[in-house]
């Protein structure tokens, strides 16, 4: 049996080298990229508080198939927004490349990123890499529509960001959401 590959290259016994068909199979298995900054002497000093949980020892109501209430929305709307937020940044710190960004960020965003990207270095990319601390969503006027905002740190400095997101609905009726603009401080 072979293994797994991630890299990019291409396999001696591929048939057709270079196809859609193999570059997908290989974007499928891609390695993830690593988010966080390394360990410093900072590292230890800050621990997280145990998560604790208002359980009652039942178990969790059950939904009908397909329903989802409000706050499960947000919270999905909140974790893509959160996702986003960090392929953007890692674009900005050159870790990703835009061309392999999926729907969850408009083309009219990728170009905005993929320019910034381009320039000489920005003094604030000296700081060392990027990483998310919050991100939060609020509603706006259209029901379609919330906004992001949310804080990143680079180094010891923090910085903002702030953007929309416009809800899409799939063939199922499930939201997805694309993030049409974005701020990046």
């Amino acid at each position: 049996m072979e293994p797994t590959r991630t890299d990019s290259s291409t396999h001696p016994n591929d048939p057709h080298p270079g196809t859609a068909a193999t570059e997908s199979a290989h974007a499928l298995v891609a390695r993830a990229p690593s988010c966080e900054p390394p360990l410093g002497v900072r590292a230890g000093l800050r621990r997280p508080r145990a998560a604790r949980s208002a359980h009652s020892g039942r178990p969790p109501a059950r939904r009908a198939a397909g329903a989802s209430s409000p706050a499960d929305d947000r919270r999905r709307a909140t974790a893509c927004a959160e996702h986003a937020v960090r392929l953007a940044l890692e674009i900005l710190d050159r870790r990703r490349s835009p061309s392999r960004i999926g729907a969850i960020l408009a083309p009219e965003v990728v170009d905005l990123l993929r320019s910034v990207a381009a320039a000489p270095i920005h003094p604030a990319r000296r700081l060392g890499a990027a990483t998310v601390l919050r991100v939060h969503t609020a509603d706006s006027a259209d029901p379609a529509m919330l906004e992001l905002f949310g804080t990143y740190r680079r180094g010891e400095r923090v910085f903002a960001f702030a953007g929309r997101m416009h809800e899409r609905r799939t063939a199922t009726g499930t939201p997805t959401w694309c993030v049409t603009s974005l701020r990046v401080s």
